[in-house]
């Protein structure tokens, strides 16, 4: 049998996660980060986050995406944000949902899937605005942690934030388990 000539490849390294997320600036007595030191793994590397373009593997540098995050934002006023209740979601996500201005962050998330990021988008997943502030490690845990949730920040209650988006930051998730802040991009004031 002959030979072939294979020629060794050179293994390319894994390629960054980027993504675009907001910052909520919670007041102190809120908790939030508190809380999600608690139960939310990611919590001692970002803070806590609403994420409107989730982190995808690309050759795009964060400068490159905050070029395009400036393009789209450059039209969108400052947006006041309600942050209000709790739920769950596969049995493993605790959400604090956003309940007002929800329907302009889809439009926002909507628009930035488009241009240089549309073939991101993950069309499988209904988008629902909301910033993840526990993560359980089995589905025996869930409901204790979901309840614990429920009494800390209320569910069905009157508890609830309000906090205007006024920038968007280009993050990126390192092939080693780091996660930076690459850019910050206002939204359009006059």
């Amino acid at each position: 049998m002959p030979r072939r000539n294979v020629r060794k490849l050179a293994l390319r390294p894994p390629l960054p996660r980027r993504g675009i997320v907001w910052f909520p600036r919670f007041p102190v007595d809120a908790k939030i980060e508190k809380f999600r030191a608690d139960h939310d793994p990611l919590a001692a590397k970002i803070p806590a986050h609403l994420t409107l373009v989730f982190p995808f593997a690309c050759t795009l540098t964060s400068t490159q995406i905050a070029s395009h995050t400036r393009r789209i934002i450059a039209k969108w006023p400052p947006l006041p944000v309600v942050f209000r209740d709790v739920e769950g979601l596969l049995d493993e996500f605790i959400l604090l949902m956003a309940r007002e201005r929800a329907d302009a962050i889809t439009a926002l998330h909507d628009e930035l899937y488009t241009g240089v990021l549309g073939n991101f988008l993950r069309k499988e997943i209904a988008y629902v605005p909301h910033i993840t502030i526990a993560r359980a490690r089995s589905r025996e845990l869930f409901p204790a942690i979901l309840a614990k949730a429920e009494m800390y920040f209320g569910s069905g209650r009157s508890l609830e934030w309000r906090i205007v988006m006024r920038e968007l930051s280009v993050v990126t998730w390192h092939t080693d388990g780091r996660i930076t802040i690459d850019a910050t991009v206002p939204l359009h004031t006059n």
